[in-house]
């Protein structure tokens, strides 16, 4: 395969030992190409009118941005780069009727049930974009609906508020803890859906041309991505304690790492025998760099239903590299 720098080193040997040779090489060819810019429409911002995502089009269209609708969702278009940066300073962009973001991470906050009286929970929330996404498709909670967004970090916290605000999701109560040590207000509430969108290594998103992307993994990649699914795992652990019977618990990461994707979600399994998991295939129509998860972790066999259900994406021009499982009782 193509050598990645020598800081790479560790995440190269991870790559290939884990994935195999064929499959790295796809990985390091994502993360030289140029990604298409993606964003979807914020009905929020447009009293829920029927074809809001049309009509922006049409009026970015007038100005010269061109808009490519995206079979996704609804909402959901992609656009050039130049296109990118004048959505940037449009009018659009600054009244929350628009938000930049990938199609991949808006595939997590596209799951589970979204009803004005859902009970949903976003546990790793900053920057915001997939909580307020959870927002628009609930709409206006009515009592005893609530949405609840955690971030541990007070400063990204703030950046969250600013979204929320931006998006016109003035009802969502933004919570400072870390998730797997929630107030006991929110420890005693059950929710239909929780998203674990979990900190992570971040290889899906890399660009070789950016050292940037990935000084933070240089030297030092294995103890790093076993510190992160050791966090990833007690997350969702704490997670599934607040899911109700019939709810449904969405476990993301924009890692192409098997160690912090389908280990993780085979040691809840494994812990967890009540929960199984969901069909996440369809979405992999599209996505043309989806591809089965893995079967084996490290020569170790995982849950045979992983590979059958989980949503596996390899970084290339329409994507990050990204996973995605989703649990609900058996």
């Amino acid at each position: 395969m193509a050598l990645l720098p020598v800081d790479l080193a560790e995440l190269e040997t991870a790559l290939v030992d884990g994935l195999g040779v064929a499959t790295a090489e796809r990985i390091v060819a994502g993360w030289q190409v140029r990604r298409t810019p993606a964003l979807r429409v914020n009905r929020l911002r447009f009293s829920l009118e029927p074809d809001a995502a049309g009509r922006l089009a049409e009026e970015l269209a007038a100005t010269g941005i061109p808009l490519t609708r995206h079979p996704l969702s609804p909402w959901s278009f992609t656009t050039t780069p130049e296109g990118e940066r004048a959505i940037k300073h449009s009018e659009a962009f600054t009244k929350g009727r628009l938000y930049m973001q990938s199609l991949s991470s808006q595939v997590p906050a596209l799951l589970g049930e979204a009803q004005p009286r859902s009970t949903i929970l976003d546990a790793c929330a900053a920057p915001g974009g997939k909580t307020a996404l959870f927002a628009m498709r609930a709409g206006r909670p009515a009592p005893p609906g609530l949405l609840v967004a955690v971030e541990r970090s007070a400063v990204r916290a703030q950046q969250l508020r600013h979204t929320l605000q931006r998006q016109g999701v003035d009802w969502a109560e933004v919570v400072v803890a870390v998730a797997r040590r929630l107030p006991d207000r929110q420890r005693r509430r059950r929710f239909s859906t929780i998203l674990v969108d979990a900190p992570c290594t971040g290889t899906g998103t890399l660009r070789l041309g950016d050292p940037r992307s990935y000084a933070h993994l240089a030297g030092r990649y294995a103890g790093y991505a076993a510190i992160k699914a050791h966090q990833q795992h007690g997350i969702l652990s704490a997670m599934a304690e607040l899911l109700t019977g019939d709810g449904l618990l969405v476990y993301s990461t924009c890692s192409v790492d098997p160690v912090e994707n389908e280990a993780v979600v085979d040691g809840l399994l494994r812990a967890r025998p009540d929960l199984g998991l969901t069909d996440l295939t369809t979405w992999n129509q599209h996505f043309p760099s989806a591809i089965p998860a893995c079967a084996s972790v490290s020569g170790t066999p995982v849950d045979p239903t992983i590979p059958e259900r989980c949503l596996r994406l390899l970084p290339d021009a329409l994507a990050e590299g990204f996973f995605v499982a989703a649990f609900k009782r058996r």
